[in-house]
């Protein structure tokens, strides 16, 4: 294994990775604002084809005035290709204060809906006791993360049909093996190579041979990648 930095990019030809989250390494930047508000949750997941949204006050740390913020319940990325992309690259959360137009970044949980790949993420919220009366298909990946870049993982994971149960598994030999103390996120596949990122430093890339991955499937024993129709934290 090993760790680089951006500037390793002459030696190999890394993917593009996703986790840059610019404005949140530079505080300076951005504000946050930590939008609270209380919703139904199986209003996210009835008619779940489609993507959600409603209008929340909130109010701007910088100048304190008061203005209305689209807050997204649910979206589904088959119909809204630009929010997927904007969850990558750390712009989703992002608005403007339209009076002192200080950028804010309004975090809050909502539902991640991919049908091509089949598989419904929640950012933050549990669902599982609203999905039942729901009709969610049984063969769909079930699963609840913390924060924007844990989605950012799964999306990842999932979209080139890797398993999330074995990248935690693998995570851990490349945490051990690089003596890495902080948390990592799994950040793409590309040349027989598995690369990970530090969130701490956005910057330092490791890279692990992606023949790890069989090898650790192979170690499994029967029922460790058993998936549960419920919201599961896989971390």
């Amino acid at each position: 294994m090993e760790s680089m930095q951006d500037n390793s990019t002459k030696r190999r030809d890394i993917p593009s990775f996703l986790y840059t989250q610019k404005n949140k390494c530079s505080l300076n930047l951005a504000f946050y604002v930590d939008v609270c508000y209380n919703r139904k949750k199986n209003m996210c997941l009835e008619d779940g084809k489609m993507s959600k949204f409603h209008m929340e006050t909130v109010e701007c740390p910088k100048c304190h005035s008061h203005f209305r913020f689209k807050v997204w319940d649910s979206v589904n990325v088959d119909l809204n290709r630009k929010k997927k992309k904007k969850i990558l690259d750390g712009t989703f959360y992002d608005t403007n204060c339209p009076f002192c137009h200080t950028k804010i970044h309004g975090i809050y949980g909502f539902l991640y809906h991919d049908m091509k790949h089949k598989y419904l993420v929640s950012v933050r919220h549990d669902y599982s006791e609203a999905m039942a009366a729901c009709g969610i298909p049984k063969d769909y990946k079930l699963r609840k993360v913390q924060d924007i870049c844990q989605l950012a993982e799964k999306i990842n994971i999932f979209d080139i049909g890797l398993n999330d149960i074995v990248i935690e598994l693998v995570k851990r030999i490349v945490r051990d093996t690089g003596k890495i103390n902080c948390e990592i996120l799994f950040a793409g596949r590309k040349n027989g190579e598995l690369f990970f990122q530090t969130v701490e430093d956005h910057s330092c890339m490791l890279v692990i041979k992606d023949h790890i991955y069989s090898l650790v499937i192979k170690s499994c024993m029967p029922g460790d990648l058993t998936e549960k129709f419920a919201f599961m934290e896989v971390d």
